[in-house]
């Protein structure tokens, strides 16, 4: 399923998120992935999640001085398990399972459009395989052609490689379009959870005006995903 998790600025959202990838420690309570709970160290916490997840950050995160193709390869490389031949293979396939071609591998990050650089960031976050992805406002700064053209695909890969996703995000058409069901953090806790209609149904203040707001025409759903759904 797509998972949204939203909230107001300040709320902790990202801090969350930090949470569930072990780049943070809480300081109260536990924090449980793919039934493993997160202990120890930042290193000890990122070694039990390496291979089973992967993480789109906000902008990116591309290492400016990589060419696309070396930013997607670098998992891999951190791991030391492939040969090189197989490993350009599996970046070419996970370029293009991005939607990106070969040729934009040997690009570095300057030379991409902010949709590009979401492409070869998701590409990144795949390479592994991971059956649980991170994504950390998958559409911010993308123009509406861009963020409908990445909701597609973000969609199209979750359903064919069986993923589970944990999205992080203040667009409302985005939640619209993705989300199998959303959270929402508020009063420094969960207050919501379920499909869009059944939180939009929920009388709190911060749900009534988040889902008030104007769905641009870009992203918003169409009927039958409107049914299929159930939003």
């Amino acid at each position: 399923e797509i998972l949204s998790l939203v909230g107001g600025s300040g709320s902790g959202k990202t801090v969350l998120l930090n949470c569930m990838i072990g780049l943070r420690t809480p300081t109260g309570g536990d924090v449980t992935v793919l039934g493993q709970p997160l202990t120890g160290s930042l290193r000890e916490r990122q070694k039990s999640l390496r291979g089973n997840t992967g993480v789109l950050f906000q902008h990116g995160a591309l290492f400016t001085a990589l060419s696309v193709a070396e930013n997607v390869a670098f998992p891999i490389r951190e791991l030391h398990t492939l040969p090189p031949d197989i490993e350009r293979e599996l970046v070419k396939l996970k370029l293009a399972d991005a939607g990106l071609q070969p040729a934009d591998g040997a690009k570095m990050p300057a030379e991409l459009s902010g949709g590009m650089v979401k492409r070869a960031a998701l590409a990144r976050a795949l390479v592994l395989d991971p059956s649980l992805l991170y994504l950390d406002e998958p559409t911010s700064g993308l123009d509406p052609v861009s963020a409908r053209a990445f909701v597609d695909l973000v969609r199209a890969t979750s359903q064919s490689q069986d993923l589970t996703v944990v999205m992080v995000t203040h667009d409302v058409a985005t939640v619209k379009a993705l989300s199998d069901r959303v959270a929402v953090l508020a009063d420094r806790k969960i207050v919501a959870l379920g499909t869009v209609a059944e939180v939009m149904r929920v009388d709190h203040p911060f749900i009534r005006t988040f889902f008030e707001l104007d769905i641009p025409t870009h992203i918003a759903p169409q009927p039958d995903e409107v049914i299929d759904r159930g939003t």
